[in-house]
């Protein structure tokens, strides 16, 4: 049927004969997959705001529970955690997973008030090395070309701008992933802005 081929050349899996038709069985359809439609982009925001929310809850657990645990004792990852996801660094990989495959599946970008709230959360205020070493590959994936926008370059641009290029952040202690991360927004700032250019002829 047009309905499920449509979404099935829409996945890049079409399907044909039998297949499809089984699929139009459970496909909403007509006035259906209009308010379904609605549902998602009422929902979709909400999911966003309760990302942060998580990520901030979360990290207020594991600062908490840090606090009261000794110098290199790492049992504050599990009280913090739980027994699913133990490792901090864990914990926060599959947060900000989350994060990008709703991106990956909506309309959303994230806003400059939660990319501060990243940037303070996991930068910032990263409780291990790992943690912010995750941050910093994630941002620096979020603006490389892909089907959909992460962050818009005003965005990036405020946050190169207003945390990276500050003596807050210190450049000089970077590891590989945050020099990488360095790098990546310095190019892509400054080529957006036309304050240096890509001479093509030496890429031929």
């Amino acid at each position: 049927g047009g309905g499920a081929g449509a979404a099935d050349d829409k996945d890049g899996k079409g399907k044909a004969g039998g297949a499809a038709a089984d699929a139009d069985d459970d496909a909403p359809s007509g006035k259906h997959r209009s308010v379904l439609i609605l549902e998602l982009e009422r929902v979709e925001p909400s999911l966003m705001t309760m990302i942060f929310n998580d990520l901030r809850d979360y990290k207020r657990r594991a600062r908490e529970a840090k606090t009261k645990c000794d110098g290199g004792d790492s049992s504050w990852q599990r009280v913090a955690g739980g027994s699913v996801h133990p490792r901090h660094s864990e914990q926060i990989y599959v947060r900000l997973e989350f994060l990008d495959y709703l991106l990956a599946n909506s309309e959303l970008e994230v806003t400059q008030a939660q990319l501060e709230q990243l940037w303070d959360e996991l930068v910032v205020g990263a409780l291990d090395d790992a943690e912010r070493d995750r941050a910093f590959a994630w941002l620096r994936a979020a603006v490389e070309p892909k089907a959909y926008v992460v962050l818009p370059a005003p965005t990036m641009q405020w946050l190169f701008a207003e945390r990276v290029t500050t003596s807050a952040f210190d450049v000089t202690g970077l590891s590989k992933s945050g020099f990488t991360f360095f790098r990546t927004y310095f190019l892509h700032v400054n080529l957006n802005l036309g304050h240096i250019a890509v001479d093509h002829s030496r890429l031929a």
